[in-house]
């Protein structure tokens, strides 16, 4: 199931809505739900009002035991993309593992508007984002591989830990929607398919191995 929070014509109090929705997924997980989602909306209360998804989902974490918990979906272009990966690694570990990562581009106006951002930039953010997302969580399940129990199956939690901010190597750092990049330019650190046992490392500090089938 997913949370969309809604609230038409603010008839009812933010608070009452929250309410009603974290009980109906606490019921959810009660009655065998696979997973449990929220989405991500910004200044229309009565198409949702749920600012920061990861928040809510960890309030949830706390409240469930069985559910996976989803995000559907970070908003990239609103969204630093380390700071993604910080929350979704965060939320993976208070939920002992049940995370379950998916990410968009938006599609309302007035969202984008009210952050004073271009929509027909979307997907070049959008592209730009998830490219350093997907590099630094390649990272973080390198490193859960290497902590697995001999024969033990599933991923432990994230390591937050092993994330790294960005690096001055003299040189532009690419930033979220803020320029356009040159395409192959070596500066950007982007080899698609450069999987294998040398990663390279982008201005970020994190690999550029790009997994095709991440479990969040």
């Amino acid at each position: 199931m997913t949370n969309l929070i809604q609230n038409y014509n603010n008839a009812r109090s933010d608070y009452d809505v929250f309410k009603d929705q974290i009980e109906l997924s606490v019921r959810a997980d009660q009655d065998g739900y696979y997973s449990i989602g929220c989405v991500e909306h910004h200044f229309d209360p009565g198409c949702s009002m749920c600012p920061d998804n990861t928040q809510f989902l960890s309030y949830l974490a706390g409240r469930t035991k069985n559910a996976k918990l989803h995000t559907t979906a970070v908003i990239l272009p609103w969204n630093d993309p380390l700071r993604v990966v910080e929350k979704i690694a965060l939320l993976d570990n208070l939920s002992d593992g049940r995370a379950l990562f998916g990410m968009g581009r938006g599609l309302a106006r007035r969202e984008y508007e009210g952050f004073g951002l271009e929509m027909g930039e979307s997907r070049e953010r959008f592209d730009e984002a998830a490219e350093m997302v997907m590099r630094s969580r390649g990272r973080l399940r390198r490193k859960r591989r290497q902590v697995l129990p001999a024969g033990q199956g599933a991923d432990p939690p994230a390591s937050i830990g092993e994330l790294q901010g960005p690096h001055d190597h003299g040189r532009d750092e690419p930033r979220l929607g803020g320029g356009r990049r040159q395409a192959g330019a070596a500066h950007d650190g982007v080899h698609p398919g450069a999987a294998g046992d040398h990663a390279h490392a982008d201005d970020r500090g994190v690999p550029q191995d790009l997994p095709r089938h991440p479990r969040w």
